[in-house]
């Protein structure tokens, strides 16, 4: 029996609650017209006034609240117990009434129906405003939970991800570290122009480790944040890349809430990326690895990175300094209405490969990874930001984090220039 009533609860609240309040609409104006007519004196229109205004907000508040039952605010499993609420509610506090109307034995028949009314709306009015209340209150608590639940897992994954990468990390260090160390004496005892490949080999693989240990980290939540000053941030990151003649301008991009170390690992990539692959300047000016973040193997003997904005040069025709004029790549940081942007001036990259380019191992690079920029876009994910990549003004590609802020705070120094031209960092200085 309580099966099938739960049923028809969880299915037709909504229309049960707008049509006990319709009822009593009805009852407030067909009482009044059956037990004194269409009103004609000042006393029965004073009765009908104090009949609508005591019963009417009720009755009022009950058809309000059927109507955004049906506007499913609230999930059908709740339904049930909105409805004990809402039936208890009437019934209870009418029966409570008839009881005092029992012992009160001084009023008319008329005003018996008009004070059963009453108390009938006021009650399930009362109800249905409990169960209501009642029912957000327990699907707040329920999302909570979940989401803190979820959160928990999502920190455990977290953290057995960074114990995985940080064990494998380890132990292909210290063999890598041994295998140098012996390659290095090996060179001082012979001539071979096989050592210089090794070398080279030997430093992808510390960069391949140093850049997957990054991606790993990369998503993990982002629990304390702070105030950050974009211009100076990106400056600092500009200072620790190795940028050959390229140029940054800075267009007062505001500041964001975020962490500092994730957001420097952001800016860094990004401007790796866009010296090394939106440069036609010769590749030998610029370091080849675009992703690593705080690698201490040399920038000009790193491999080169598989972020490149759709480039089909291959190395050998990118290091031909004989046939290219040499012009550098403008960088540049600014605001937009609702986050920031980061640009150049480059080759941009194809619209058909914007989506595959932020995945991790998309590479258009035989010598390539695809980490870079999917460190980027885990980090920005991290914060709660949408990473999207468009072209620039220029024609370069522009990466581009909406949601970073509601409202980006911007300096408003008057008389300053809004834009910060920093000039080419030393390559001899960079790490």
């Amino acid at each position: 029996m309580i099966g099938p009533v739960r049923t028809r609860m969880r299915n037709h609240l909504p229309e049960l609650v707008l049509a006990v309040g319709l009822l009593f609409t009805f009852l407030l104006f067909g009482v009044s017209l059956a037990f004194q007519g269409v009103p004609t004196t000042s006393e029965q229109w004073q009765q009908l006034l104090l009949n609508i205004t005591t019963i009417g907000p009720f009755v009022a508040a009950i058809l309000y609240g059927g109507y955004w039952l049906r506007g499913d605010r609230l999930p059908s499993r709740r339904y049930p117990r909105i409805g004990v609420w809402f039936l208890a509610g009437l019934v209870g506090f009418l029966l409570l009434n008839v009881l005092i109307m029992v012992v009160w034995d001084q009023v008319s028949l008329y005003e018996y129906f008009a004070w059963a009314e009453f108390a009938a709306a006021v009650g399930s009015a009362s109800g249905l405003g409990i169960g209501i209340f009642e029912a957000r209150g327990i699907d707040r608590a329920v999302a909570a939970e979940r989401h803190r639940v979820e959160r928990q897992e999502v920190e455990r994954r977290n953290d057995r991800l960074d114990e995985f990468a940080s064990v494998v990390s380890h132990d292909i260090r210290n063999p890598l570290n041994v295998a140098q160390m012996r390659l290095e004496l090996a060179s001082e005892e012979c001539d071979c122009e096989h050592v210089d490949h090794v070398v080279s080999s030997l430093e992808r693989i510390e960069a391949i480790v140093d850049r997957s240990l990054a991606l790993a980290r990369s998503g993990t939540a982002i629990d304390e944040t702070e105030p950050i000053d974009l211009s100076e941030l990106s400056e600092q990151s500009w200072r620790n890349v190795a940028t050959a003649d390229a140029e940054l301008v800075v267009d007062d991009p505001g500041s964001v809430e975020g962490d500092t170390d994730r957001l420097q690992q952001l800016f860094e990539n990004l401007f790796r990326n866009s010296v090394e692959h939106g440069s036609t300047s010769p590749r030998s000016q610029a370091p080849e690895d675009a992703v690593e973040h705080g690698s201490t193997s040399p920038r000009s003997q790193a491999p080169e990175d598989a972020v490149e904005h759709g480039s089909t040069s291959g190395p050998s025709e990118s290091t031909d300094t004989d046939e290219q004029d040499g012009t550098s790549v403008v960088v540049r940081v600014g605001s937009l209405p609702n986050g920031f942007y980061v640009e150049d001036d480059g080759p941009g990259v194809p619209e058909d490969e914007r989506d595959a380019i932020l995945n991790a191992g998309y590479t258009t690079s035989d010598s390539g990874t695809g980490l870079g920029l999917a460190i980027v876009d885990r980090v920005a994910r991290a914060h709660g930001w949408e990473p999207r990549i468009v072209a620039s003004d220029a024609g370069g590609a522009r990466f581009e984090f909406v949601g970073a802020t509601d409202d980006i705070s911007r300096r408003t120094d008057s008389g300053a220039d809004t834009d910060v031209t920093t000039q080419p960092a030393d390559v001899s200085t960079s790490r």
